[in-house]
């Protein structure tokens, strides 16, 4: 792209009314991973980086997860599926297979989805993949009654390639609003009959996804060691696709805590002071960025509670009553030992490993 191309592209987008923040895409760069940043054989709802969920149902294919090496000039990362166990050639109808991206309807409440004042947005990525042909997509309301459906075609292998999508209006449908799932995008790489069959580039109405995407010729779920790397996802106001916008780690990072935050305790590092309620049971309160929603609150690891100066004990962790921005825990002491009430306790990982506190509220 020419520089004079990409100031007019600006320009365009000036003019639709947003230079910065274009992007409603939060992590489109694929740089945050809270989560880990490889997993085999990968279960169904994991994030192979925050935000992109991955899904599978009723197939037999199986695939490594991961965050992997970007395209230099767009972001050094990208998240990749590499296949392990190959799927059926023909893949039974209930099958689906795909990465799955919600917008939280407070952010894109402002595009007029389903009315006759929606607006024109340009939906691009940047793909490789190692098997060629055409791979589907959707972008669609959350109960799968709506969907703009398309493809994007691997012409050259192991070639990393923008495509850019001109999304027209939709003036129907009902479409999330608030903190619910307002706007979701499927990028897939293996459905059966059940869910293929829309025409590309317009809306469709349908239940339930029922043929919400197109047909495609690409065999990358049924090709062993077959790769798939997707970056620089960028949804915007407007009908011209703009450079992808780049944000800080920092700034993602924030974004991206609405959703799920890991709070890590090394060995040496104690949890919030806590107090003791009864002989074998005290509280401590975990502080964290406000979340979309009341979140799970989970714990991996070992931890001691120590009271009464030196004394200590093994102990449980549970999360009692979580909130937008913390989580009152319980601490159980595993031997019941007593302990006077009303006394300070601390709380201690184990082992080298230290202790992760999971607190989720994804889409």
């Amino acid at each position: 792209m020419t520089k004079a191309r990409q100031l007019a592209d600006l320009g365009n987008a000036y003019d639709d009314g947003a230079l910065s923040h274009r992007n409603l895409v939060i992590n489109g760069a694929m740089q945050v991973a809270q989560r880990g940043t490889s997993f085999s054989s990968a279960d169904s709802d994991i994030y192979g980086v925050d935000r992109m969920k991955y899904q599978r149902s009723n197939t037999s294919g199986r695939v490594t997860l991961s965050q992997d090496a970007g395209l230099a000039g767009v972001s050094p990362k990208s998240v990749k599926i590499e296949v392990t166990t190959v799927a059926a050639a023909t893949p039974p109808s209930s099958v689906f297979h795909q990465h799955r991206y919600a917008f939280e309807g407070n952010d894109i409440n402002h595009l007029g989805l389903g009315t006759s004042d929606c607006k024109d947005i340009v939906l691009s990525f940047y793909a490789k993949a190692s098997t060629t042909g055409t791979l589907p997509f959707g972008l669609t309301n959350s109960a799968g009654s709506r969907s703009y459906a398309n493809t994007f075609d691997i012409t050259e292998a192991n070639t990393w390639k923008r495509y850019v999508y001109k999304v027209p209006p939709v003036t129907d449908g009902s479409w999330g609003s608030g903190t619910s799932s307002g706007l979701e995008l499927r990028l897939g790489f293996e459905y059966g009959s059940n869910y293929t069959g829309a025409t590309a580039g317009q809306w469709s109405s349908m239940t339930g996804f029922a043929n919400f995407v197109p047909t495609y010729t690409n065999a990358l779920a049924s090709t062993l060691n077959a790769t798939l790397n997707i970056t620089g996802l960028q949804l915007e106001v407007g009908d011209t696709a703009t450079p992808f916008e780049h944000r800080s780690y920092g700034d993602e990072l924030a974004r991206c805590q609405r959703y799920y935050q890991a709070l890590v305790y090394t060995q040496s590092q104690y949890l919030p002071i806590g107090f003791t309620y009864n002989s074998f049971q005290s509280r401590l309160n975990i502080p964290y960025a406000q979340k979309r929603a009341n979140p799970t609150v989970s714990f991996t690891g070992d931890v001691k509670a120590y009271y009464s100066g030196t004394t200590k004990d093994d102990a449980t962790l549970a999360a009692e009553s979580s909130g937008k921005t913390s989580t009152r825990v319980n601490v159980s002491l595993d031997n019941n030992t007593n302990q006077p009430s009303g006394n300070a306790v601390g709380v201690l990982p184990v082992n080298s490993t230290g202790l992760t506190v999971s607190i989720d509220a994804e889409l």
